[in-house]
């Protein structure tokens, strides 16, 4: 993620310390590139936060997780970039940690399409890791766009913008209202990529 002043990444072991201190078991999924759960798919198109983290308190960060998502399915995208899904501790320390400290990845990619027989429209993108012969645009070393309009992956939204989104798709407006057409099919409303 970017750098912003005043923040720093939250190592996974201090997380686990505090939340054990508060009585709360945490499931860490540490990640590398190699697991195969995580694995990109190559020339699969992947969306990543331009961003780089998402903002507010957490439920606000899961609303704009699902805005990322149902950009990544109103546009085709059947990977989405973990090394660009940073949350905030919104709770004293300000800090950024990665995405996967909370949430089971590799449960997660269990509802991606290649692994399922289930109907496409229900399916999830994968969360994949970097992969550097892949993804050009991405440093993986340093963790930052390499480029300012990337595409390897596609780097798409920013936080506030993401909150929006969803509190437009709520009251059944934006790129990802969904339609019920005459027939009592419902459809949701196709929008370029850079439509929010």
């Amino acid at each position: 993620p970017e750098h912003h002043p005043g923040q720093q990444n939250i190592p996974l072991s201090s997380i686990n310390d505090k939340a054990s201190q508060a009585g709360i078991s945490i499931p860490v999924n540490a990640l590398t590139s190699s697991d195969v759960d995580t694995k990109p798919i190559p020339y699969e198109p992947t969306l990543g936060l331009r961003g780089g983290h998402f903002i507010a308190g957490l439920c606000n960060q899961l609303m704009s997780f699902y805005t990322l998502i149902l950009h990544a399915k109103n546009n085709n995208f059947t990977q989405i970039y973990l090394p660009t899904l940073y949350l905030k501790d919104t709770h004293g320390s300000g800090r950024l940690f990665p995405f996967e400290t909370l949430f089971n990845v590799s449960h997660w990619n269990s509802y991606h399409h290649h692994h399922r027989d289930d109907d496409e429209g229900t399916a999830l993108p994968r969360l994949v890791t970097c992969d550097q012969p892949h993804f050009a645009d991405w440093s993986c070393t340093s963790r930052r766009w390499r480029s300012t309009s990337p595409t390897r992956p596609y780097a798409w939204g920013v936080a506030h913008n993401l909150l929006g989104a969803y509190m437009r798709y709520t009251v059944g407006k934006g790129p990802y209202a969904v339609d019920t057409n005459a027939t009592g099919n419902t459809t949701t409303k196709k929008k370029r990529r850079d439509d929010i």
